[in-house]
């Protein structure tokens, strides 16, 4: 098959019969561009289904635009922006302050607005938990290795900045220098390794970074899994309160404001449930006076930095692409083996014809998902995509054999064994 042939049968196999019927001269370069053509058309279409319909999906959200102009315009709680971090003098928290909800709270929506730098070290507590039995980790600590198995380790995260004092010192000195006795019932080699290289560095801190490393390795070490979300952090900070208590925490109907991002989620007029998120890159040094534009704008800025998480989507719904088009033909195939009596044509024949749909069903997908992205959740929408796809490319499969069944009936009347043609 020549290129012209090629691209004619490519490009224009789902809307013409007799192009279609052409893909039983073809081979595996067809199959592989359909394949990527799918993955990016897929990638594509939730991308922009989530992307562009989200200024539309704010306009019409307004009790949302009013919670926020309420908020920082009439509330006077003025953000202003510096170096691509947030600046905001006090802490507003809807769900623990009385005082800031019946100030800020309006529709059910909640406000958080801590510009504190996220990495501000916390207080916390570690507890263990078996059924509705609570223990504190020292008490866990003293039981024996088949009680620890039947506790679940949990970390309760405190909105407290975390000053460590001399005692907090002491005590991480203590268990250092227990952990660091070779010999000793609670030797621990790497702990005292790195106890000792700290000690040697000890000349180069002063008393404040000196303490601060104490506090990382007894965090280290003495308890388990106690680090942080924050890339870089040694300990947990103000960042893993807020995303383990409020933003992965099932709560919505929010606004927070943070030092680096600001995060929110609403329910558009039309019902469709919108989650967003921002980071400050780009957005001019200064004081914060229209919220709405404000949020708009960071959510396209940072549009291009969540592109990881489409694709990873996209890169989960691979099997279906493959399986879909390998079952159909399947399908199709015994399908004409049961109906005809007789079936002249390998799996193989079947598949490829079937293959030849794929660029357009894609297409399609891609195009119903973007329109149906301003009226539903893109996200929603992008579980049902290969179900889409698998069905646009069913029906005109279908279509296919419908057409050669017929075919094959006319050629049986008129006496002929076979047809030029495949499903």
């Amino acid at each position: 098959m020549g290129v012209v042939e090629w691209l004619k049968f490519y490009f224009l196999g789902f809307f013409s019969e007799k192009q279609a019927k052409k893909s039983n001269k073809t081979g595996a370069l067809s199959i592989i561009l359909s394949a990527a053509f799918t993955f990016l058309l897929f990638f594509v279409g939730f991308y922009a289904a989530d992307i562009v319909p989200f200024s539309t999906h704010y306009e019409n959200t307004a009790k949302y635009r009013q919670f926020a102009e309420n908020a920082f315009e009439n509330g006077k709680a003025y953000v202003k922006i510096n170096d691509e971090k947030a600046g905001y003098p006090v802490k507003i928290n809807t769900y623990t302050s009385e005082a800031d909800k019946e100030k800020y709270c309006s529709d059910g929506y909640n406000l958080i607005v801590d510009t504190r730098p996220s990495d501000t070290l916390i207080r916390f507590t570690q507890y263990v938990i078996k059924g509705e039995e609570e223990i504190d980790y020292e008490t866990y600590l003293a039981l024996d290795e088949e009680d620890k198995k039947q506790y679940l380790l949990k970390i309760r995260y405190l909105d407290e900045e975390l000053i460590l004092t001399d005692e907090d010192t002491a005590r991480h000195i203590g268990f250092l220098e227990q952990v660091s006795v070779e010999g000793g019932e609670k030797f621990n080699k790497s702990a005292a390794d790195d106890y000792k290289k700290l000690n040697g560095d000890k000349q180069n801190m002063n008393d404040e970074e000196y303490a601060e490393q104490l506090y990382y390795l007894f965090i280290k070490y003495y308890y388990v899994g106690a680090g942080s979300l924050l890339k870089g952090a040694k300990a947990p900070v103000l960042c893993d309160y807020y995303y383990i208590n409020y933003i992965i925490g099932g709560k919505s109907d929010y606004l927070y404001v943070f030092d680096e991002l600001c995060t929110g989620s609403f329910t558009s007029d039309r019902g469709v449930p919108v989650v967003f998120g921002g980071y400050y890159d780009g957005q001019p040094d200064g004081e914060v006076t229209d919220i709405n534009g404000f949020i708009k704008q960071i959510f396209y800025d940072s549009a291009g930095a969540a592109v990881g998480s489409y694709f990873y989507t996209v890169i989960m719904q691979i099997p279906f692409l493959f399986i879909i088009p390998i079952a159909l033909a399947l399908l199709l195939w015994l399908i004409g083996k049961a109906v005809k009596g007789r079936n002249n044509q390998s799996y193989t024949n079947y598949y490829k014809k079937s293959n030849c749909f794929v660029l357009f069903s894609a297409i399609f997908t891609a195009v119903l998902t973007f329109v149906c992205g301003f009226s539903f959740s893109a996200r929603i929408v992008a579980k049902f995509m290969p179900l889409i796809f698998g069905i646009i490319l069913m029906v005109r499969a279908c279509v296919s054999f419908a057409i050669d069944f017929a075919a094959s009936k006319r050629s049986s009347t008129n006496g002929v064994d076979s047809i030029d043609g495949i499903v």
